[in-house]
């Protein structure tokens, strides 16, 4: 377990470290696990969700077609949806 525990730690401390927009590959290897991506909802903006910017802002496609980024990292689902 302490093994696991220190190589853990060590892995979010390194990605801690890291500054910058995320590229090509981190997006899409983001993108194959997002759970959140086409929920609908309706904090902090109302909408579906498309994904995440390079900037790491959620993206998020309101009711006009516009899609915006949003820099936080909670969202509250419409209802039914959570």
């Amino acid at each position: 377990r302490a093994e696991v525990l220190r190589a853990a730690v060590g892995a979010v401390r390194q990605a801690a470290a890291l500054t910058g927009t995320l590229g090509a590959g981190e997006l899409a290897r983001y993108a194959a696990r997002d759970a959140v991506r086409g929920r609908v909802v309706v904090r902090p903006l109302a909408g579906e969700v498309v994904g995440i910017a390079a900037t790491g802002e959620l993206l998020v496609r309101d009711a006009r077609g516009g899609v915006r980024g949003v820099p936080t990292a909670s969202v509250e689902y419409a209802t039914g949806q959570g």
